[in-house]
């Protein structure tokens, strides 16, 4: 059984979108060249995606989803059950979604900041202090930014890498940067 036309169609645009904002950024891509990577009209296109921020927020809501299970999972934990728990969780997450981070890495800090994204700032905190084991001493808390960025930016940066093979050598590097 074949999928209506504007399923396809808005299937299309995600696709194209993705494919535009990895190429030339979130900021760089209009909404023009994506209706026209598509082969539709921008009227087309706004009949899918009201704005810019739309379509990127529904590109991303599978990942942002994730993210706020996460964060509902390491909520209740503490010390070395946190670190662990936020170590395999966020070394998860960055590898199923490293399209995403690969698309967005240089402009993600931005985009934090628009509404729609702007709960991540928190959980971002609560993530890094999980990976801290909930300590305030400066070295667990720099080392926890230092895996966020690296493991983040690892993802983006290897591509190539296939994702069991990134995730076995991500987690023994996260924990001894923690330790």
């Amino acid at each position: 059984m074949t999928r209506p036309i504007r399923s396809r169609t808005r299937e299309a645009i995600l696709t194209a979108a993705a494919a535009r904002f990895t190429a030339v950024g979130f900021k760089g891509a209009s909404l023009q060249d994506i209706a026209a990577d598509v082969g539709c009209s921008k009227a087309t296109l706004l009949y899918h995606f009201a704005t810019k921020d739309a379509l990127l927020f529904e590109m991303l809501a599978p990942a942002l989803s994730a993210v706020e299970e996460m964060d509902r999972q390491l909520a209740g934990l503490d010390g070395r059950e946190a670190q662990e728990a936020a170590i395999e969780a966020f070394v998860d997450l960055a590898v199923r979604f490293r399209g995403h981070l690969t698309m967005l890495n240089a402009e993600l800090p931005s985009l934090l900041n628009q509404p729609g994204f702007n709960h991540l700032l928190p959980i971002s905190e609560r993530l890094a202090d999980a990976l801290a084991g909930r300590s305030d001493e400066v070295k667990a808390r720099v080392a926890a930014q230092v895996v966020l960025a690296g493991v983040s930016g690892a993802c983006a940066q290897l591509p190539d890498l296939p994702d069991d093979a990134l995730r076995a050598a991500l987690l023994p590097v996260t924990r001894a940067a923690l330790n």
